[in-house]
């Protein structure tokens, strides 16, 4: 367990996946549209994770393909985050736009885990990486749309409104989690 303790605070706060590659990312225009993106993310990698892992060790490396790793986990991210919004927008549709679509964003974070996963993890890691790694991009993308809305209200110059003050702000986010990389 006391190997565990570093290795969530790292995914949690310092070194998350998602974040960390930001690809798939696009503005989110309200709270329950980030709830929406973020629970679908969260679960989609809680999924796909071991399954990539079981996937990988008992069937693609005892039949020596191991080079079809890329093509399955993109295939498996694809089909779990299709599975993942489609249930989350049966059953909560007010976390959804009503035009559009979250999955190329689901689909880009899934695959990131997948394919960021290390070749001598076990199963358990994988799969509490995937647990956090979800939640805390949940609550990086709360806390930043509430960031965003703050800052819409203000009274900002011209020249930063919009795209220039968002990534002012995901800097200092940035340069704030960075700071907590002494506490551990």
């Amino acid at each position: 367990m006391t190997q565990l303790s570093p290795l969530l605070t790292a995914v949690l706060l310092l070194n998350n996946f998602v974040v960390a590659q930001h690809i798939g990312l696009r503005p989110l225009k309200s709270g329950s549209e980030v709830l929406g993106l973020g629970a679908s993310t969260a679960l989609a990698l809680l999924v796909a994770a071991p399954l990539d892992w079981l996937l990988r060790h008992f069937l693609l490396q005892p039949l020596d393909i191991a080079a079809l790793r890329i093509l399955t986990a993109a295939l498996l991210a694809a089909a779990l985050a299709q599975v993942a919004e489609t249930l989350l927008r049966r059953n909560q549709p007010r976390f959804f736009p009503e035009q559009g679509s979250h999955l190329p964003l689901i689909i880009a974070n899934t695959l990131l885990l997948l394919l960021s996963a290390e070749p001598t993890a076990t199963l358990i890691e994988i799969s509490t990486r995937a647990l956090f790694c979800g939640v805390s991009f949940a609550i990086l993308l709360f806390v930043f749309q509430l960031l965003r809305e703050r800052v819409a209200q203000a009274d900002t110059p011209q020249p930063f409104r919009g795209a220039a003050l968002d990534l002012i702000s995901a800097g200092l986010l940035a340069i704030a989690g960075s700071g907590l990389v002494s506490l551990w």
